[in-house]
């Protein structure tokens, strides 16, 4: 007996959007060198309010939210790479569990090849794991966007609840199915130290969306904690290698001239750009508004450079998804 978990949003219950992130960051210092790569792409079901406002909940999985990392501590051992993902199971079965863990090689594999690309120093890929959400995953990962084109009340229970032991306890029982999610284990308490916090990272980079653009021509943009929000993606992805970019996370304000445009569609179009007076610091926030005001989609992109001692980039957004 298999107890099923979930179903992906169908177009027949609303619109549809996906949101999306993404991290890339290089670490250089006396303790030790490091890569990082992460991102995810979910597919959330789209309620439209009388007051214009947008609320997006889970639907689906595109891709599982899922970090690279390499690290060399400088000295002779503990020197790897891996690939750590949170992913969903469509059913509680073992068949399930070793069909998600298969696939999840399979990425972990496309991802080091992509990372190969550009390594300092090329190693083969050490291993690939993921954390298992446990219950049904719909309505767990959700936000607000405001009429003004904000992110707010952003809600993330697909990690916050532990469950420990073997997986035959979600095997065969009738519903519901305990929430929360899980590792191999034989249990322990809390989550390991090494839990891979990608959906925690992904709420995190939300924040960056809770800015609106002012919608006045040639308004100014203040983005103050732009950087700070950035630095603390990688520090929940990458706990021991957070404070790594101290000359670009003290910034302590940046503006940037907003610019419209009207789409053909008769949307408009808001994007503000950061300016070279700040070379340590870059940004970039689009928001699109429909022909009667309404949000559709939005994107920030927020890129650090600190020398020779690193570089972090974070991208995310959400905009209506294509049909199939």
């Amino acid at each position: 007996m298999t107890v099923s978990l979930s179903q992906r949003a169908t177009s027949a219950a609303g619109p549809t959007w996906e949101a999306w992130y993404s991290v890339s960051a290089r670490v250089r210092g006396v303790r030790a060198d490091a890569d990082l790569e992460a991102g995810g792409r979910l597919s959330m079901a789209g309620l439209e309010t009388p007051s214009g406002a947008l609320s997006l909940s889970l639907g689906g999985v595109l891709e599982h939210p899922w970090k690279l990392y390499w690290v060399d501590p400088l000295g002779p051992f503990g020197e790897e790479v891996k690939t750590a993902s949170v992913v969903t199971l469509p059913e509680a079965s073992w068949t399930a569990l070793e069909t998600a863990r298969a696939a999840n090689r399979a990425h972990g594999r496309r991802e080091h090849q992509r990372w190969l690309e550009h390594a300092q120093r090329p190693r083969a890929l050490d291993g690939s794991f993921a954390f298992i959400v446990i219950g049904r995953s719909q309505d767990r990962f959700r936000f607000e966007v405001g009429a003004d084109g904000a992110v707010s009340e952003i809600t993330n229970r697909m990690t916050h609840s532990w469950l420990p032991g073997p997986f035959d306890q979600f095997i065969g029982k009738a519903e519901p199915v305990p929430i929360g999610y899980w590792f191999w284990n034989q249990g322990e308490t809390e989550p390991f130290d090494y839990e891979p916090h990608t959906y925690d990272a992904f709420a995190t980079a939300l924040e960056l969306l809770a800015v609106p653009l002012p919608r006045a021509a040639g308004a100014t943009l203040s983005w103050p904690d732009a950087a700070d929000i950035a630095s603390k993606v990688l520090g929940t992805l990458a706990p021991k290698g957070r404070s790594r970019l101290p000359a670009a996370a003290h910034q302590t304000s940046l503006e940037a001239l907003v610019r419209a445009e009207t789409l053909p569609n008769g949307n408009q179009r808001l994007i503000a750009r950061s300016s070279t007076a700040v070379p340590a610091l870059h940004i970039e926030r689009e928001t699109v508004f429909s022909s009667d005001g309404r949000p559709v989609s939005s994107r920030a992109r927020v890129r650090l450079e600190s020398g020779r001692s690193g570089m972090l980039e974070v991208e995310v957004g959400y905009k209506p998804e294509e049909s199939e």
